[in-house]
């Protein structure tokens, strides 16, 4: 049997870890008053398409199409969702919800891209996500910027630098675009096949380039802020003074520009040297014209951010974390007249809380282990002599220590462990 490529099974410690980042940031989510959001993995390819840009590396070769089994009336193909931006605005048109902004959302779940797999890079990944719509102000990005660490100071991690830029207006990027096209037509011959091809379909993502050949021309291209308009220099200038007021370090990155059209103004990443080529766990900015991409007649402010669940994992494998005390118990007859009463118990501390596994599998040895191997540190031993005295043996796997509890304080015994 094989696993697909470029995907993973979250068994055990990697599936605990995987929960606690996501419910940790859910927990700051709900802080921040976002509310929880979830839209389906097939989305039609259209609402990408539209929004992601026609030279987007995902539009052009990392969707995943779906055969078609010809009982859609809609004709068009379907997808497995490669981001979560575009099906937020979706789902915020179809639910009439964009006539009430703003609207706050958060959401978590697999996403798909045919990528070339490597250490936190999957085709199969889990993001986790904001969007927040409806605000003009650069305190939208303020906002959302600041959950972002509060979400990732509290899981521990550390070393983190925001990167940020602008993309300004739409007359800015024009004017930019302009700039970019008359330098890199100079040096045409020396950029890479695909960045000549970015030349003629969207000069911008050529800055986004990962090749080695580009990145010595990138260093000399002409800078984004040097054909910003007024208004935009200024919203840019007002963001980067409330950041440093609120002590939020960052860094100007006058080439980020994001892998996606519908970005304008503000693009950040949050990075991390300690993840060597794959430094980028979270990514966003401000997408005011997505509305209109997908068929709106007028923009709405929107910013946003999804940070890739698989790549926070790797820094906090190695990590003790601080999850609940949750301790699990075995509930052991020793024979099979005592199986009806042990179980019977199990039920009962399930009710009140407690992780309870029920093994009557076996010798009492064979229980002994198969207990220690479903992760119960302690065994509930119900044999003949305990249903006499109405009491049960606690032992604990690791010290090997036992002693006996009435029925009465069980719960409460437990509970203290």
């Amino acid at each position: 049997m094989l696993l697909v490529r470029g995907t993973h099974d979250l068994i055990h410690k990697s599936a605990q870890v995987h929960r606690y980042i996501t419910e940790y940031a859910r927990t700051w989510a709900h802080r921040y008053g976002f509310s929880d959001v979830s839209t389906p993995l097939l989305e039609y390819e259209g609402i990408f398409s539209r929004s992601l840009g026609e030279t987007s590396d995902i539009i052009r070769k990392e969707m995943f199409v779906l055969e078609q089994k010809g009982d859609d009336p809609h004709k068009e193909s379907i997808i497995l969702r490669p981001e979560g931006t575009a099906p937020i605005m979706r789902a915020l048109f179809m639910n009439g919800l964009h006539q009430t902004l703003p609207q706050k959302f958060f959401y978590e779940g697999p996403m798909f891209r045919y990528d070339r797999p490597q250490k936190g890079r999957q085709r199969q990944f889990h993001q986790f996500g904001i969007e927040l719509l409806g605000i003009k102000s650069s305190w939208a990005e303020i906002d959302v910027i600041s959950l972002a660490f509060d979400i990732l100071n509290g899981l521990g991690i550390s070393n983190l630098t925001l990167e940020i830029n602008t993309l300004g207006d739409k007359e800015s990027r024009e004017a930019y675009k302009s700039a970019l096209v008359d330098y890199f037509q100079d040096v045409k011959e020396c950029l890479s096949l695909e960045s000549q091809e970015r030349l003629l379909k969207n000069p911008l993502r050529i800055l986004d380039s990962k090749s080695a050949q580009d990145k010595k021309l990138i260093e000399d291209a002409p800078v984004f802020r040097n054909y910003l308009n007024t208004f935009s220099e200024n919203y840019f200038e007002t963001l980067l003074k409330n950041l440093g007021h609120l002590d939020i370090p960052f860094k100007i990155n006058p080439h980020l520009v994001r892998g996606l059209d519908y970005y304008s103004h503000t693009v950040f990443e949050i990075t991390t040297p300690d993840l060597g080529a794959q430094s980028t766990l979270l990514a966003g900015g401000r997408y005011d014209s997505l509305a209109t991409l997908m068929g709106n007649s007028t923009d709405i402010p929107a910013v946003g951010w999804a940070a890739g669940i698989e790549r926070l994992a790797l820094l906090l494998e190695d990590t003790t974390l601080s999850l609940p005390n949750q301790r699990q118990f075995a509930l052991i007859p020793l024979s099979e007249e005592q199986d009806r009463e042990a179980f019977s118990w199990a039920q009962k501390l399930r009710q009140e809380g407690l992780i309870v596994h029920f093994v009557s599998d076996g010798k009492i040895a064979q229980k002994f282990k198969a207990a220690a191997k479903l992760g119960a540190q302690y065994g509930l031993v119900l044999g003949d002599e305990e249903v006499k005295t109405k009491t049960f043996t606690l032992k604990n796997f690791e010290t090997g220590d036992q002693q006996q509890i009435s029925q009465n304080a069980l719960t409460t015994t437990l509970k203290s462990l």
